[in-house]
């Protein structure tokens, strides 16, 4: 039988749920913060919903005319996910030279994001490495 115990177990864990996602989206906007600063922009551009994808975009694309079109395609549903596949690894390639880091950062973005972001190891170049 249902009872009211069991709605209070089921709000404590729909809490910590909540509670991991805020820390998860805190440690991405740290990551992203790390990331914008290494490649020479302001890292306040990092929170800001929509303005951070195309600095993205333009972190991986520097001075492409194709940027636009890209940013167009992050919002058409299905097509927005190889956007962002393709844009992950031109990102990281901006950081890095190595293959298994790009395609790391393009399956786990965040984890691998901890790895460009905080280590001395990988410095931004605005050319691909």
């Amino acid at each position: 039988m249902f009872s009211y115990n069991d709605l209070i177990w089921n709000t404590h864990g729909y809490t910590n749920y909540r509670f991991s996602l805020l820390v998860f989206y805190v440690l991405q906007i740290i990551v992203w913060w790390r990331l914008f600063e290494k490649a020479g922009e302001e890292g306040w551009k990092s929170i800001i919903p929509i303005y951070n994808v195309w600095i993205a975009f333009n972190i991986a694309n520097p001075g492409s005319s194709n940027n636009i079109l890209w940013f167009i395609g992050s919002f058409i549903p299905h097509i927005q996910v190889l956007v962002f596949i393709f844009m992950g690894y031109k990102f990281a390639s901006k950081f890095t030279d190595n293959i298994i880091i790009r395609i790391l950062y393009m399956v786990f973005p965040f984890f691998t994001g901890f790895l460009l972001a905080f280590s001395d190891q990988f410095q931004y170049s605005p050319h691909d490495q």
